[in-house]
């Protein structure tokens, strides 16, 4: 197979991958997280029963439960479905998702953005797919650790950078497919682990601006 042929399949693969994650997004909503807001106001309908203060106390912690559920839910909805497709500009999306997370998690999010990177789409699909990888990867370890994101539009590239200190714990997934992605735009991916910090850096070739 021609590497033509591979770049476009491997592009093909991460397009079908982020749709399937907006698809798996629609159905937590659709199900489980409806199910919950269900269960939390039948729940806080109890309270109003004339309950013992020791039932009392369990509806409460029930109530508190199902809300930390909540808040996981959308944790996991922001990072599976975020602006990838509707055109927002990169560093906007990033901002929104940073937002939410800190919100959320109280993560430590720095973010030093360049506006607005002209990127044509599947560029500015990588990236912002790279950018919700790092964070996934911090929310599902349960990890504490403080995220600092750099976008650069330099002479003809964009340059992000995320870094994570101290890195996630456990081992780091494969990167293997953002690299061929990167390699296919013109571009490249590399990540670091260190004892200190987690870094992925996405160089990508700019669109000249109209």
């Amino acid at each position: 197979m021609s590497a033509p042929l591979i770049e476009k399949g491997l592009l093909t693969i991460l397009n079908e991958r982020i749709s399937e994650q907006r698809e798996v997004s629609r159905f937590l909503h659709d199900t489980l997280a409806q199910d919950l807001v269900a269960l939390s106001f039948t729940l806080s309908r109890l309270e109003s029963l004339g309950l013992s203060g020791a039932a009392v106390d369990e509806v409460h912690s029930a109530i508190a439960l199902i809300d930390g559920c909540c808040s996981q839910f959308r944790i996991v909805d922001a990072i599976l479905a975020s602006s990838v497709f509707d055109g927002s500009a990169a560093d906007a999306v990033i901002e929104q998702l940073a937002a939410l997370l800190r919100d959320e998690t109280h993560i430590p999010i720095t973010l030093d953005l360049d506006p607005a990177a002209p990127l044509g789409d599947r560029s500015r699909m990588l990236l912002l797919t790279v950018v919700r990888a790092c964070f996934a990867l911090v929310v599902r370890r349960r990890s504490k650790s403080a995220i600092v994101v750099r976008l650069r539009n330099q002479e003809h590239r964009v340059v992000l950078n995320v870094e994570v200190s101290p890195p996630p714990p456990g081992s780091l997934e494969s990167w293997t497919l953002f690299r061929g992605c990167a390699a296919s735009l013109g571009g490249d991916f590399a990540v670091q682990t260190m004892a200190e910090r987690f870094s992925a850096c996405l160089s990508l070739p700019g669109e000249p601006r109209a």
